[in-house]
Protein backbone atom coordinates (compact mmCIF):
# COMPACT_ATOMS: atom_id res chain seq x y z
CA UNK A 1 0.00 0.00 0.00
CA UNK A 2 1.20 3.18 -1.23
CA UNK A 3 2.11 6.10 1.79
CA UNK A 4 -1.05 7.61 3.33
CA UNK A 5 -1.59 11.21 4.89
CA UNK A 6 -1.37 9.61 8.00
CA UNK A 7 2.35 8.41 6.78
CA UNK A 8 3.53 12.00 6.03
CA UNK A 9 2.28 13.58 9.34
CA UNK A 10 4.00 10.94 11.23
CA UNK A 11 7.26 10.37 9.55
CA UNK A 12 7.35 14.51 9.83
CA UNK A 13 6.29 14.49 13.31
CA UNK A 14 9.37 12.25 14.65
CA UNK A 15 11.85 14.10 12.40
CA UNK A 16 10.86 17.06 14.20
CA UNK A 17 11.61 16.19 17.25
CA UNK A 18 14.80 14.77 16.24
CA UNK A 19 15.90 17.87 14.80
CA UNK A 20 14.28 20.47 17.63
CA UNK A 21 15.85 18.22 20.08
CA UNK A 22 19.47 17.33 18.61
CA UNK A 23 19.91 21.10 16.73
CA UNK A 24 17.50 23.53 18.80
CA UNK A 25 15.23 24.07 15.69
CA UNK A 26 12.66 22.70 13.86
CA UNK A 27 13.21 22.84 10.12
CA UNK A 28 9.97 22.59 9.35
CA UNK A 29 10.20 23.81 5.70
CA UNK A 30 12.68 21.14 4.81
CA UNK A 31 10.97 18.23 6.70
CA UNK A 32 7.71 19.46 5.22
CA UNK A 33 9.19 19.85 1.89
CA UNK A 34 10.63 16.82 1.71
CA UNK A 35 7.69 14.77 3.49
CA UNK A 36 5.59 16.21 0.43
CA UNK A 37 7.88 15.63 -2.28
CA UNK A 38 8.36 11.88 -1.28
CA UNK A 39 4.36 10.87 -1.71
CA UNK A 40 4.94 12.44 -5.41
CA UNK A 41 6.35 8.50 -5.88
CA UNK A 42 3.98 5.36 -5.65
CA UNK A 43 6.22 4.29 -2.10
CA UNK A 44 5.05 1.62 0.20
CA UNK A 45 5.14 2.74 3.69
CA UNK A 46 8.33 1.47 4.61
CA UNK A 47 9.74 3.05 1.91
CA UNK A 48 8.16 6.20 1.95
CA UNK A 49 9.48 7.19 5.38
CA UNK A 50 13.36 5.54 4.55
CA UNK A 51 13.19 8.16 1.42
CA UNK A 52 11.95 11.15 3.41
CA UNK A 53 14.65 10.78 6.69
CA UNK A 54 17.29 10.06 3.84
CA UNK A 55 16.22 13.37 1.79
CA UNK A 56 16.08 15.62 4.66
CA UNK A 57 19.37 14.28 6.20
CA UNK A 58 20.99 14.52 2.67
CA UNK A 59 19.52 18.13 2.69
CA UNK A 60 20.83 19.20 6.42
CA UNK A 61 24.70 18.03 5.09
CA UNK A 62 24.42 19.63 2.00
CA UNK A 63 23.23 23.24 3.26
CA UNK A 64 25.29 22.80 5.58
CA UNK A 65 22.93 22.94 8.68
CA UNK A 66 24.79 19.95 10.00
CA UNK A 67 26.98 18.04 8.48
CA UNK A 68 26.65 15.60 10.83
CA UNK A 69 23.62 15.33 11.71
CA UNK A 70 22.17 14.02 13.15
CA UNK A 71 25.57 13.61 15.17
CA UNK A 72 26.65 10.25 16.90
CA UNK A 73 26.74 10.66 20.79
CA UNK A 74 29.29 8.28 20.74
CA UNK A 75 31.75 9.71 18.46
CA UNK A 76 31.17 13.35 17.98
CA UNK A 77 32.77 12.59 14.26
CA UNK A 78 30.03 11.25 12.34
CA UNK A 79 26.42 11.11 11.60
CA UNK A 80 24.08 8.40 12.66
CA UNK A 81 22.43 6.77 10.11
CA UNK A 82 18.36 5.70 9.87
CA UNK A 83 17.65 2.13 8.82
CA UNK A 84 14.70 0.15 10.03
CA UNK A 85 12.94 2.30 12.07
CA UNK A 86 16.32 2.97 14.66
CA UNK A 87 19.09 5.65 14.22
CA UNK A 88 22.48 3.67 14.03
CA UNK A 89 26.09 4.31 14.55
CA UNK A 90 27.49 2.49 11.44
CA UNK A 91 31.12 2.63 13.36
CA UNK A 92 30.22 -0.16 16.23
CA UNK A 93 27.05 -1.49 14.95
CA UNK A 94 25.02 0.35 17.27
CA UNK A 95 21.27 1.12 17.41
CA UNK A 96 20.72 4.61 18.91
CA UNK A 97 17.62 5.61 19.37
CA UNK A 98 13.86 5.17 17.40
CA UNK A 99 13.01 7.72 15.22
CA UNK A 100 11.76 10.40 17.02
CA UNK A 101 13.70 9.48 20.19
CA UNK A 102 17.12 11.37 19.59
CA UNK A 103 18.02 13.17 22.80
CA UNK A 104 15.70 11.47 24.67
CA UNK A 105 17.69 10.66 27.64
CA UNK A 106 18.85 13.12 28.92
CA UNK A 107 17.38 16.17 26.79
CA UNK A 108 20.92 17.40 25.84
CA UNK A 109 21.25 19.06 22.31
CA UNK A 110 24.25 17.77 20.19
CA UNK A 111 26.93 20.49 18.99
CA UNK A 112 26.48 20.19 15.42
CA UNK A 113 29.10 23.11 14.49
CA UNK A 114 31.69 20.56 15.71
CA UNK A 115 31.95 19.70 12.16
Amino acid sequence: MAATDADQEWVSRLLMQDLAATTGSRHEAIVEGDAAHGREFDREAGDYVQHVVDDVQQHLHDLFIGTTWPCCPRHLRHPLWFRGGWWWCERDSVAIARLGELGAGDGAKMDISRE
